[in-house]
């Protein structure tokens, strides 16, 4: 009973007038351009902000359709996200009996349009991330990203 989104269900929703495509260095002319304004902690604030609001509001609809809980709710982040070619999540170092432990994501769309930092730069993805597992563990948690493919890391980590 997976989600699973098609180039059929994306090509419905761009006809419906219901989504875009944003490509990813937009998205990050978008971060860079709030750094000018406002300075590299506020625009962080910002966009960990508007993630978390997002992920929160897609993990409730998520849970609704697919009524799965837990591991298998990760699952279907997982499934969806790459399907929608924002990056490849592995929740698998997660474990949700303690609320420790580590969130792999491979391919971010947000470090991939950044380009090159000297610091983790995903705050729309861990603000996204935090709401996701706060949902699933049922309490508030924030997570830090302690690596980040813009600084040259192979991957993208965030640290429970």
């Amino acid at each position: 009973m997976g989600v699973k989104m098609c180039m059929e269900d994306a090509l419905n929703l761009l006809k419906a007038k219901e989504a875009i495509i944003l490509r990813n260095v937009t998205f990050a002319t978008i971060h860079k351009r709030f750094e000018e304004i406002f300075g590299e902690g506020p625009a962080a604030f910002i966009m960990f902000e508007a993630g978390r609001v997002c992920g929160k509001r897609s993990i409730e609809r998520l849970a609704d359709v697919t009524k799965v809980i837990g591991r298998r709710l990760l699952i279907e982040v997982e499934r969806l996200k790459k399907d929608e070619g924002w990056c490849l999540m592995d929740f698998g170092k997660l474990n949700l009996k303690t609320g420790k432990g580590v969130i792999i994501v491979k391919d971010s769309f947000e470090a991939l349009g950044y380009g090159s930092s000297q610091r983790p730069i995903c705050q729309f993805l861990r603000g996204f991330l935090s709401a996701v597992i706060s949902y699933v563990l049922k309490r508030d948690v924030v997570l830090m990203e302690t690596k980040c493919l813009a600084k040259g890391d192979p991957y993208c980590e965030f640290t429970l």
